[in-house]
């Protein structure tokens, strides 16, 4: 069985916790590009009203709220289930429950950043309140949101908070989210690759050494962000982009435009694969990809970040905003569309990170956000179109229930 980069076995959530009850959120370069919604698509349009959907939105983050821990603002309990095989026998359904807080750290930095989204795209404080107290109980037991998993840090999942911080940002207008925001980019920016390590191919939070340029496309190291904080671990992803361009939208800080320019060069040129997806990770000491699939939560991260830069990208790399969603939308090329163009993907809909199935939020917010900020006409119809598919009509709370709000507008 082919297994994720972080090495966990085949997990499938249960119970109402699970985000994708709670939102939604190429292909080569071609000399004439087409952005017309496939005619395989299930109902590219939504047909519900925009009061419907905010009451869906709500009672979605109302059941998820109901068994978060108001204590911790953690989940004390996480149900999953797994397949047990062992050698070709197959021992059936396995079901467990993890029953200590902070089981699943990344599930309520998604729920938080859906909380604010809501009450962004609903004009309401809401859960501003809630929210201030959340993010103080979480940072205080985990100073800069670096919560161990099995000992060690996840850079992606930690980072989280600082997504869920900005939205809240943008949401209230209040600094502590700004300051919490800061907080997470600060421990993210720690373990990203600046330009004189790369140089020097050391950098002081790691035991190893850079593979020399040569080896790597003939590009810089610069940019990339570790997966977690494993000293002997050279694996670097694509998780901080989008979180660097939201402070620099957010504050325009030249900072963090600098460092958002920087992961976007790095990514363009060392995970970006022939079809227009980001590649899971690569090992800095050696430039090895990993070898598993191309995970949506990847390329949402990307274009997430890609739309932020708002044209600030070099002129020859404009295109690359319009292939990638393409690659991210069409079965030729991503292999989480199904004919009816809806995501089955065999990453985690909560944010990715672990393996299981359903829609993948950060692909989700990711086009969102592209739809938000493109002056591209086709291209926000194409993606409006897609993001509709994503409404399915046998779920009450489904993967899409608060971004449907963006498309109303």
């Amino acid at each position: 069985m082919r297994l994720p980069w972080n090495g966990l076995p085949y997990l499938k959530k249960s119970g109402s916790i699970s985000a994708k009850f709670i939102f939604l959120s190429l292909i080569t370069p071609t000399l004439a590009q087409s952005f017309s919604p496939s005619s395989s698509w299930r109902k590219p349009f939504i047909t519900n009203s925009p009061a419907d959907q905010v009451d869906k939105a709500g009672a979605a983050l109302a059941s998820a709220l109901r068994v978060l821990n108001p204590e911790t603002a953690q989940y004390s309990m996480f149900t999953f289930q797994f397949v047990a095989r062992f050698e070709n026998i197959d021992f059936g359904l396995i079901t467990g429950v993890l029953l200590s807080d902070n089981s699943n750290f990344l599930e309520p930095g998604t729920l938080f950043y859906e909380m604010a989204r809501f009450d962004y795209l609903t004009g309401q404080t809401k859960y501003q309140e809630q929210l201030e107290a959340y993010f103080s109980k979480v940072i205080n037991k985990n100073p800069h949101f670096s919560h161990p998993r099995f000992i060690l840090v996840s850079l992606p999942h930690a980072l989280i908070y600082g997504y869920a911080a900005i939205q809240a940002f943008r949401a209230y207008k209040d600094n502590i989210f700004l300051t919490y925001a800061e907080s997470s980019w600060a421990f993210g920016w720690n373990y990203t690759i600046s330009q004189e390590q790369a140089d020097s191919r050391h950098t002081p939070v790691k035991n190893l050494t850079f593979a020399d340029s040569n080896l790597c496309a003939r590009a810089s190291l610069a940019g990339g962000t570790f997966r977690d904080t494993d000293t002997r671990s050279g694996l670097v992803t694509a998780a901080a982009t989008g979180l660097s361009a939201a402070l620099a939208e957010a504050t325009n800080n030249q900072a963090y435009l600098g460092a958002a320019k920087l992961s976007f060069q790095f990514i363009s040129k060392q995970l970006i694969s022939p079809d227009r997806l980001v590649e899971t990770a690569m090992d800095a000491t050696n430039c090895d990809p990993v070898v598993v699939f191309a995970y949506p939560y990847n390329s949402g991260f990307f274009l997430e970040g890609l739309s932020m830069l708002n044209g600030s990208t070099p002129p020859d790399e404009a295109q690359l905003l319009p292939d990638m969603v393409l690659a991210a939308t069409t079965t030729t090329k991503s292999v989480w569309n199904t004919e009816q163009g809806i995501i089955q993907s065999t990453a985690d809909p909560g944010a990715g990170f672990a393996i299981g199935s359903g829609g993948d939020s950060q692909l989700v917010r990711g086009l969102t956000s592209v739809f938000e900020r493109t002056n591209k006409s086709d291209l926000r119809s194409y993606v409006k179109s897609y993001l509709a598919v994503q409404l399915l009509p046998q779920t009450i709370y489904n993967v899409f229930t608060i971004e449907s709000c963006t498309l109303s507008h």
